[in-house]
Parts: C-alpha cells; structure tokens; sequence
C-alpha cells in the first residue's frame, strides 16, 4: 500500500511541475507582447506573423474585417495591415474597421495595407507608371 502511495505521489510531482511549466509559459515574453496582423489577401500573410513569432513575440492572423472587440482581445502592442491583390477604389475592395488608427498603437502597412491605410485618413492612392 506505501509502495502504491509512492507511485502515485511521484506522478502527482510530476503532473505538479508541468502545471507549472505550463504556467511558467503564460507570463512569458512571448504573452506579453503581440502583434496583430491583419489579413487582406496576400500571400505572405502567415510569413509575417511566423518571423514575428521568431522574434518571441505573439503574433496572430485575423481577416482584415475583424472586428474591434476581437483585435483588442489580443492586446497588441502593433498592428500590421498585409498587403492584398486590389486596390482599394475597387468596387469589392477589402475595407477594415477605420477605428483600428484610433487604438493608439503603431499601424504598419505593407502594400495594400500601405493603400488602405492612405484611403482611410483622408489620402489619395495614385496610380504609378509602372505596376510592381
């Protein structure tokens, strides 16, 4: 019956320490700070948020029409708008939340993004001469 106790104390230590690993994780640098990025079709989306998480700092993807609520929800310290295929005077042009600029947090955006970005606080996109 001791030996039976043993046993099982020496499992509940063990259940015991990778509770508290898995604590140990959750305060991590890597919950403490995280970057949202916005998707609005392009295909390095998940390339981005991946070499941000290589930087130890949380990273998630979210459609470009998330809502408000649910991109606070993750805290960021940043938010980066992703490039996409259109433009955005097209007809069906993806279109965020214009909130989003009024988080108080940096907003990068990279190409499409860059666009919308520009539309959303009052700018002119112009077409260049040349497409990339």
């Amino acid at each position: 019956m001791l030996a039976l106790l043993a046993a099982h104390s020496s499992k509940l230590v063990a259940v015991s320490s990778i509770c508290n690993s898995i604590t140990d994780l959750r305060h991590s640098s890597v919950e403490t700070q995280s970057i949202v990025v916005l998707d609005f079709g392009a295909q390095y989306s998940q390339l981005i948020a991946r070499r941000i998480r290589e930087q130890k700092i949380f990273s998630v993807v979210l459609p470009f029409n998330a809502s408000l609520e649910e991109i606070r929800s993750y805290s960021p310290v940043g938010i980066i708008l992703s490039g996409g295929p259109s433009s955005v005077y097209d007809n069906d042009a993806p279109l965020a939340d214009k909130n989003v600029f009024e988080l108080g947090i940096p907003v990068l955006g990279i190409c499409y993004g860059l666009q919308f970005m520009v539309y959303a606080l009052g700018g002119k996109v112009r077409p260049a001469a040349k497409r990339e």
